[in-house]
């Protein structure tokens, strides 16, 4: 199509279109081993990176969701977490899914940690695109999911599907991922 019309032509179409086009990147290993790539940087110190997406998993009724609002806290307030430091404050979107307001509040005191005018809480998403207007709206700069059921019910993603659990998490981990690069908030 390119040779009929023209690739400047056809690149603007693709562009009008929104369509993404990616270029597969080939290299050796010799040539990767060699590249000069920036040192990660972490929310927490050699914990969380400040990129992507990371997922905390584990049995039911363990303290995950404890864990998350504790870690959105602090984040919030720069103060250290599990004996390692932030670098500064960040804003917090914490997605509490599986919480009524109540419940949140209650646990929040019972956290006893101090409360930053950087964490935002949201009861209920109906779409990822949603999310993404939330993030970009207010400039979160990380954003905790609790919990990743919550969420696939939430958007309502699955609901008429023959994926197996695995294949529906991997898929919405694949979602998610691509909003935290496409913003640079990290999930």
């Amino acid at each position: 199509m390119a040779q009929l019309i023209g690739n400047e032509v056809v690149a603007k179409v693709i562009e009008w279109l929104g369509i993404k086009q990616t270029k597969a990147e080939l290299l050796s290993m010799a040539e990767l081993l060699s590249l000069e790539l920036p040192p990660v940087e972490f929310l927490l110190e050699g914990l969380l990176p400040n990129e992507g997406l990371t997922i905390l998993a584990g049995r039911e009724k363990i303290g995950k969701s404890w864990l998350c609002l504790e870690l959105a806290l602090s984040l919030a307030a720069g103060t250290g977490f599990l004996g390692r430091q932030t670098k500064r404050p960040y804003k917090v979107l914490y997605l509490a899914l599986e919480d009524s307001k109540r419940r949140l509040q209650q646990r929040i005191k019972q956290l006893g940690t101090g409360i930053s005018q950087n964490c935002f809480v949201l009861f209920n998403i109906e779409s990822l695109q949603e999310l993404e207007k939330i993030i970009i709206d207010h400039n979160f700069e990380v954003v905790i999911v609790d919990t990743m059921q919550a969420f696939k019910r939430a958007v309502k993603l699955f609901t008429n599907t023959k994926l197996n659990t695995y294949e529906q998490d991997y898929n919405i981990s694949l979602m998610l991922n691509d909003i935290a690069k496409g913003l640079i908030a990290p999930l």
